[in-house]
């Protein structure tokens, strides 16, 4: 259970956005939204022997920490959500407790780090890069791969996310409503945008 990662990993995280500081910066603050009550909400399941919900709820801040270089919040979920898989047949009350405070401790020391995140750079996404057609993608490809990212909250590089909306061009999908609900990292409306 040490955890041995960095809270943050910068580099690998403006790497995942494509070099965008500012868009880093950006998710950094929707993070900080949207997780800043989830501790607590993990608690809360935990003593209303909701295992399942919160595993579901760690499981969603794993695969965004994950994206967005929260190394040592990412390993605190993933070692959470493996224990709460199958606590219902095996049961551990002393390990889950260890296990969540663990993730708690890791949670706000994150959020605490992204609070005072510093930019050290502003550079953004090179236009011809996110303007690059979309590689031959038809559109169930496009499709199944945003519903999987989505599924998984897995963060999409702004140049990826281009091409795949650019093959759901010919589809109803409300594209537009998609991306954003895709950057705000609201999975839930993304989720029901692509099934509609």
């Amino acid at each position: 259970m040490a955890v041995n990662e960095p809270i943050l990993d910068r580099d690998f995280a403006i790497n995942q956005l494509g070099g965008n500081e500012e868009l880093l910066e950006k998710m950094f603050g929707k993070f900080l939204s949207q997780y800043a009550e989830d501790a607590d909400k993990v608690n809360q399941y935990i003593a209303a022997k909701e295992y399942q919900e919160a595993r579901r709820t760690i499981h969603g801040i794993k695969g965004v920490s994950g994206n967005l270089g929260l190394k040592a919040l990412q390993q605190a979920s993933r070692e959470a959500e493996d224990l709460l898989r199958n606590f219902e047949e095996t049961p551990n009350h002393e390990l889950l407790a260890q296990y969540i405070s663990n993730f708690e401790t890791m949670l706000k020391s994150t959020l605490a780090e992204l609070e005072n995140y510093q930019p050290t750079q502003n550079k953004a996404v090179d236009e011809n890069e996110a303007n690059e057609p979309n590689d031959g993608l038809s559109v169930d490809q496009a499709k199944a791969t945003l519903v999987a990212a989505v599924d998984n909250f897995q963060f999409i590089a702004p140049p990826e996310l281009q091409k795949l909306l650019a093959a759901l061009q010919s589809t109803s999908i409300d594209l537009e409503q998609l991306e954003k609900a895709i950057c705000d990292l609201d999975y839930d409306l993304a989720k029901t945008l692509l099934n509609t």
